[in-house]
């Protein structure tokens, strides 16, 4: 199959992404990334804040609400409702997060309200770990989201969670009247930091 010329650019761009090493060493596709790609399938804008690394991950499953979205080298992130339900080869590995409370309180516009989330790593000796956050949930009124097709407005939320050692905000600019989360700012872990998310339109 010839690749468009649409594909051959996104092609060069997530091939430069997987050189960066949040995404694996090699500059290689992985099987399942290929047929995505030719495919036109829906794209989403990873960028980790910290290192500046920008790419361009592929929906490659949707499957009861949560979304996987591969990056070239077959790494991914899955996301349910603008949220990161884990990461796979990215980081020190975050296998999954239980975060349904605060997703409840954004989409439902409470404010002020105090929710749980639960995240669980592997760690290097194939165990795992489970930490706990208590999180407050807070308005931060109107914004503009800049997006391929000008500013969007949106709302702008914000979940502020602390545990004995650890603390981060996550930001979510949901569409005002779908209550869709536009964009988002989400912290995944000690090693990759805060990622910015954003699915194009």
């Amino acid at each position: 199959m010839i690749m468009s010329m649409r594909n051959a650019a996104l092609a060069g761009l997530l091939l430069l992404a997987g050189c960066g090493g949040q995404w694996g060493d090699q500059p290689q596709f992985s099987p399942r990334f290929v047929p995505l790609m030719q495919a036109d399938a829906p794209q989403l804008q990873v960028r980790f804040m910290e290192t500046g690394l920008n790419s361009t991950l592929l929906l490659a499953q949707n499957r009861d609400g949560v979304q996987t979205w591969l990056a070239a080298d077959g790494a991914g992130i899955l996301v349910e409702d603008g949220m990161v339900m884990g990461t796979r080869g990215v980081g020190q590995g975050l296998l999954a997060v239980e975060a349904s409370a605060t997703r409840r309180a954004i989409r439902a516009r409470r404010a002020g309200v105090i929710t749980e989330r639960f995240h669980t790593y592997l760690l290097g000796d194939d165990t795992t770990r489970t930490r706990t956050y208590q999180c407050l949930i807070e308005t931060r009124g109107a914004a503009n989201v800049l997006t391929e097709i000008g500013n969007v407005p949106a709302l702008l939320w914000a979940e502020s969670c602390n545990s004995l050692d650890q603390s981060f905000v996550n930001l979510y600019w949901i569409n005002p009247t779908t209550s869709r989360v536009i964009q988002s700012r989400q912290w995944i872990g000690d090693f990759s930091g805060e990622i910015l998310l954003r699915p194009r339109v």
